[in-house]
């Protein structure tokens, strides 16, 4: 009983033999009893928050409008990246010059700056942008440089691809450029994180096998590479962690790997639940603890096959109440509302155990950023549903509307703004 009242842990309905099975699976470090997840599960306070339902005029309005019109993402204050190519005047569209890259805060440019790409026919190398992130030491951009392996002037066997960076200072002059070059086929960067003493480091995916971690410092050069073998390995998100990273990787809706400054993986996390799964969209490292913004949707009555959240068992349901096809935003808006459930974990750096949570229903879990001595969440509250059938791609899609939920120092929910802005929903 000590033990549960310093941990803050909830003994309601557990009996004396619950109470000691408890009490060593979690001392004993093995969290194996049905009893301890149930346990631990209540001990984390969590907080829901409330959103008003559209109304019936709000949804009719957004679905007659047109569903592919041009919906922004939420953008607001923050930097974003844009790229393009430029092509020669009467060339055929794979013969280009230049790349156009630009920089944006709130939708306003920053700067816009080209380079040459390295070729300029489509058996020659390409370079290709593919990101950027602003940092203390200025904007780093990233892409692959593609090298065709040709057999014979008119045919390319394959192709190797090369991750490259480059660092731009605020005025959009490129101060450097370098290829990442780690004796891999295929070597992507995936992200660039600021190290906040003017080094970056560099989390890349090399042969789809290897969980590469890379530190540059201010001109350039690299100063440590460490290399991971990793089983079926795909990189989705990586956020900085203290002295070290986190990085989220496939394989799972919720699952992270703890790196030390070095690249080594030092401990693993899941997150998972007895009635739901959770699905990471983004991460954030504010004021010593860790956030997931995630979104939570009811696991499936059986083992079997899942596709798009659970999106087409919802359909299916329609159908069979309705006898008619699930195309009606009044039909399908509802249950896929009702599906959905946004999330935002704050979690110990160490042990990665949740110590707070807030939800709020009907939305997806959206971007984090830091602005202004707080961390800010999106929700992405869904508000309207169409179906395009079976054969399509992304059967289900429509609009959230975007809310930004600001959070203090001690991670205490201090402000909500409706942003007017909207997202596409589309599985």
């Amino acid at each position: 009983m000590d033990f549960f009242e310093q941990n803050g842990l909830s003994s309601e309905g557990l009996s004396r033999e619950d109470l000691k099975a408890v009490y060593r699976d979690i001392t004993t470090n093995r969290f194996t009893n049905d009893k301890t997840a149930e346990v631990i599960r209540k001990s984390v306070p969590g907080v829901e928050i409330l959103q008003e339902e559209p109304t019936p005029e709000e949804l009719s309005a957004l679905w007659n409008s047109n569903i592919n019109a041009s919906i922004v993402s939420s953008t607001k204050n923050a930097v974003e990246y844009r790229w393009d190519f430029e092509y020669q005047p009467g060339a055929e569209y794979y013969e280009w010059d230049k790349i156009i890259v630009e920089c944006l805060r709130g939708g306003e440019t920053l700067w816009k700056t080209e380079f040459p790409t390295l070729g300029k026919k489509w058996t020659d190398d390409e370079l290709h942008v593919e990101n950027g992130v602003m940092t203390s030491a200025g904007s780093a951009v990233w892409g692959q440089r593609t090298h065709w392996a040709v057999a014979n002037e008119d045919y390319k066997s394959h192709s190797l691809d090369y991750g490259w960076i480059a660092r731009f200072d605020d005025s959009g002059n490129k101060l450097w450029q370098c290829e990442l070059n780690h004796g891999f086929e295929n070597e992507y960067i995936r992200a660039v994180l600021d190290n906040g003493d003017g080094t970056w480091a560099v989390i890349s995916e090399g042969d789809s096998e290897y969980l590469c971690l890379s530190q540059f410092d201010i001109d350039g050069n690299e100063l440590s590479i460490q290399k991971t073998k990793v089983d079926r390995l795909r990189i989705l998100n990586a956020a900085r962690l203290g002295d070290g990273y986190l990085v989220q990787t496939a394989g799972g809706s919720a699952n992270l790997v703890k790196l030390d400054h070095t690249g080594n993986i030092i401990d693993n996390f899941v997150y998972e639940c007895d009635d739901c799964d959770y699905y990471i969209t983004d991460m954030a490292e504010f004021e010593g603890n860790v956030y997931l913004s995630a979104y939570a949707v009811p696991k499936p009555d059986d083992d079997g096959y899942r596709d798009r959240d659970g999106i087409y068992e919802i359909v299916d349901q329609i159908i069979s109440a309705k006898g008619e096809a699930a195309d009606s935003p009044e039909e399908l808006t509802p249950a896929v509302r009702a599906h959905y459930t946004a999330v935002l974990l704050l979690c110990d750096p160490n042990g990665g155990e949740p110590k707070n949570f807030y939800s709020v229903k009907s939305s997806l879990g959206g971007k984090l950023a830091i602005e202004n001595g707080q961390l800010k969440w999106n929700a992405e509250n869904i508000i309207s549903v169409g179906y395009s059938g079976y054969i399509s791609s992304f059967p289900i899609g429509g609009k959230c509307k975007v809310y930004q939920y600001s959070f203090n120092k001690a991670g205490v929910l201090a402000g909500c703004e409706d942003t007017g802005e909207l997202t596409h929903y589309a599985r």
